[in-house]
């Protein structure tokens, strides 16, 4: 985990992520900013928070794969840098299953932040949450 807990923040700022997205997506700017990337650990659980102005198709889960085969010991932290430069997915680790994976929230610049709430075993909850996590009927 220590190992993943160092190469989660060489994500962070503005670049191409083109060796982290799936050969589905189809967006030619491929450049995003993440100010956030951070492995954390809450007993058992591992978690990997990413925040950012976009996210390319399967993005995040390549991140993550590429963090877990860091964990593993099968390649190091710092060859993160040279998988961005390489724009190669060929040169990022795997593709993380989505089980386990849920998007915490969305905030737009423009307006009110509005925050979906979704875990894997509860039905979707499509009212918004304003920033003070109450759930509205709309906003």
């Amino acid at each position: 985990v220590d190992a993943m807990m160092k190469g989660a923040p060489l994500f962070l700022g503005e670049q191409d992520y083109s060796a982290f997205t799936g050969a589905g997506c189809k967006i030619q700017n491929r450049v995003r900013r993440l100010i956030r990337s951070e492995i954390t650990t809450e007993g058992d659980l591992l978690h990997y928070d990413v925040v950012g102005n976009g996210f390319l198709y399967n993005m995040v889960r390549i991140m993550l794969g590429t963090l877990v085969d860091i964990g593993y010991g099968r390649i190091e932290p710092d060859e993160i840098r040279e998988m961005l430069s390489s724009k190669s997915r060929r040169r990022a680790g795997q593709t993380a299953p989505a089980q386990g994976l849920m998007l915490m929230g969305v905030e737009y610049m423009d307006g009110p932040a509005v925050i979906y709430d979704r875990k894997m075993d509860e039905e979707p909850n499509d009212k918004p949450m304003d920033s003070d996590g109450d759930r509205s009927e709309g906003l």
